[in-house]
């Protein structure tokens, strides 16, 4: 892509490409008069009626510096290629300014190796890799030249240390959580293999609000369900509902019946069209078994290997865990157990139930039975006496006189 910048009588030089205004560059007081791109550094600069000089990056579109000589207006500004040097025009004169310098930050080691810094790239260089060739004085070296990557700042200075790195892990921790770069500490804990500090990482980030951080660690600790009341009591509702149809698909209907209601506060129509997975299973295929890969996991439970086993663990990607579950049967909870039982009519002639460890109980002895035996005759003996008839009885058969001379 090509860029060009604009001057004008305005305080506002452009950076733009084809089309559109990329960069409004903002700070003189007066007219801007002159603007160029520098050929060897990353820099524009300006020259305005103001009689200041200002030099911007430009990448970020910072203002780098500003000069001012006294000169009265600045007119033109040219820049050497392969030089730093810059001549700028004045009212009363001109002026050759060198910025930064000539030779780049650069280090070298005994072994021949160098290092440095080309504006805001990193290269490097070994001379051990010429060979015992001869080389005149002046002539340039022949240099295999390997980049390094590029550095957010211009390198003033590089050092380097021949004999490799020193690794300070506990330093870089304590600097990490005390700049509180959550996803630093995250990525050196990971690295590490340290689960204690992916814990209290995740129980940290929860408590300071860095959500996408502690719902990253609880994953990988594998606790799911802690993955899932984190979305939930954030508000991601829909994010929750795919997590769950994913991995908890027990969870589905909770989290979708919580989804339409907070969804019908803002438009009810879409909150109707959303279907618990529960209830229409005819459109989300493989729901069943999805539950019974569920259970399957669960009962394996979650087991943290140490990281030297990562090459007898079958990565994820290359599991099939309905594969792996067939033939399984889940057994019943206690909450479907409660719900059959709930379900299944009382029986019409309910029999005493003997727990399964309790022998069963020895004959009852004779005295209870002789006493419900006697029981039983008295309430015959009432219910013939609430039966009778006083009046349908024969009196005449019956002699008063004879009954009390006796």
């Amino acid at each position: 892509m090509t860029f060009f910048a604009i001057c004008k009588d305005d305080i506002t030089p452009l950076a733009s490409n084809n089309k559109t205004c990329v960069q409004t560059l903002e700070g003189h007081a007066q007219n801007v008069s002159c603007v160029s791109f520098h050929p060897e550094l990353p820099i524009i600069i300006t020259g305005s009626e103001d009689g200041t000089v200002r030099i911007w990056h430009s990448s970020t579109y910072r203002l780098e510096s500003t000069l001012n000589y006294g000169m009265e207006r600045v007119w033109c500004v040219c820049g050497l290629r392969g030089s730093n040097n810059v001549a700028l025009g004045y009212d009363e004169g001109s002026i050759i300014v060198k910025l930064g310098r000539e030779e780049p930050a650069m280090s070298m080691d005994a072994n021949g190796k160098i290092i440095w810094a080309k504006h805001s790239e990193v290269q490097q260089a070994n001379l051990k890799a010429m060979g015992e060739t001869e080389i005149k004085d002046g002539e340039r070296l022949p240099l295999a030249v390997k980049d390094m990557g590029s550095c957010e700042i211009y390198p003033q200075t590089i050092q380097h240390n021949p004999n490799g790195s020193k690794c300070q892990f506990g330093l870089a921790q304590e600097c990490l959580h005390n700049a509180q770069d959550y996803g630093g500490l995250l990525l050196l804990a990971t690295s590490s293999g340290n689960t204690t500090m992916v814990n209290k990482l995740a129980e940290g980030a929860d408590r300071d609000g860095k959500n996408n951080v502690a719902f990253l660690s609880y994953f990988l600790l594998g606790k799911l369900d802690t993955c899932l009341e984190l979305l939930i009591s954030t508000g991601r509702l829909p994010e929750a509902a795919f997590l769950a149809r994913t991995y908890l698909p027990s969870q589905v209907s909770r989290v979708v019946k919580l989804w339409k209601e907070n969804l019908s506060k803002i438009n009810q129509k879409a909150a109707d069209s959303l279907a618990d997975p529960t209830e229409y299973e005819n459109l989300f295929p493989g729901l069943r078994e999805a539950f019974v890969g569920e259970q399957f996991l669960k009962q394996q439970g979650n087991v943290l290997r140490p990281a030297s086993e990562y090459r007898h663990v079958t990565p994820n990607e290359e599991r099939n865990v309905l594969a792996e579950a067939q033939g399984f049967v889940p057994s019943e909870t206690a909450e479907e157990e409660e719900k059959e039982r709930d379900v299944t009519p009382p029986p019409t002639a309910p029999e005493p139930i003997v727990p399964f460890s309790v022998p069963a109980p020895s004959p009852a002895p004779v005295e209870p039975v002789a006493k419900t035996t006697e029981e039983k005759a008295f309430l015959d003996l009432e219910e013939d006496l609430d039966n009778m008839d006083l009046e349908d009885i024969d009196t005449t058969d019956i002699n008063l006189d004879d009954e009390l001379s006796d």
